[in-house]
């Protein structure tokens, strides 16, 4: 019976929490104008009928991520937003810069412009240190997007400012602190690290251009 009562409230935790959780996402893609959500879906599809230990099991594979994603599709679709999964190898092991379409149909990590160690990834074509998880998550939405160019970022300076800066957030500075205007980079505090019109003396906006 103690079960049956633990059971029922952690669904109803849940439940609630992811609630919050895909509105909140959902409300500020919109808000910033986007119209389609990318989700790579080997996270999810990698935990089916895996067993890494009672706690780790607890904490991550019991989760129903299923039920998070099928709330976030519901809540954009009421924004005329679409939802789509995208296949996520090789997406944390390649260059923002590579050609991750060649790189997955190959399967060559000479192609990946840089190597994965651990949560750091070393970009050989610009000689800079990323975070993995966000350079998978911006090869994630070029596959979805079919974007082999990165022009589909306004300002590629503090584009690759925040691939070197992962953020990491609790739920309750989730529901409540994020908004557009906290995710914006001031210009001038990030001007010492990528000089003015590096881009363009690097020659990269002519070689990734549209």
């Amino acid at each position: 019976m103690k079960k049956k009562i633990l059971s029922a409230h952690r669904k109803r935790w849940l439940d609630n929490n992811f609630h919050k959780i895909a509105r909140k996402l959902v409300d500020l893609l919109h808000e910033t104008g986007h119209k389609t959500i990318y989700i790579g879906k080997n996270a999810i599809e990698s935990k089916n009928g895996i067993d890494l230990g009672k706690k780790t099991n607890q904490d991550f594979v019991s989760i129903p991520f299923r039920r998070l994603i099928k709330l976030i599709e519901y809540k954009a679709y009421e924004y005329g937003m679409e939802v789509i999964e995208v296949d996520e190898s090789y997406t944390s092991k390649t260059s923002p810069l590579a050609n991750i379409f060649e790189v997955k149909e190959t399967k060559n990590k000479e192609v990946c412009q840089g190597k994965r160690d651990g949560d750091i990834f070393k970009d050989k074509v610009l000689n800079k240190v990323f975070h993995a998880d966000l350079v998978g998550a911006v090869n994630i939405i070029r596959v979805g997007a079919k974007l082999l160019r990165l022009r589909f970022y306004e300002n590629l300076k503090t584009f690759f400012i925040k691939l070197c800066n992962p953020v990491k957030l609790k739920l309750i500075d989730l529901f409540y602190k994020v908004s557009p205007e906290s995710l914006r980079i001031g210009s001038s505090r990030w001007g010492a690290s990528f000089p003015a019109g590096w881009m363009e003396k690097s020659g990269y906006l002519n070689t990734f251009g549209t």
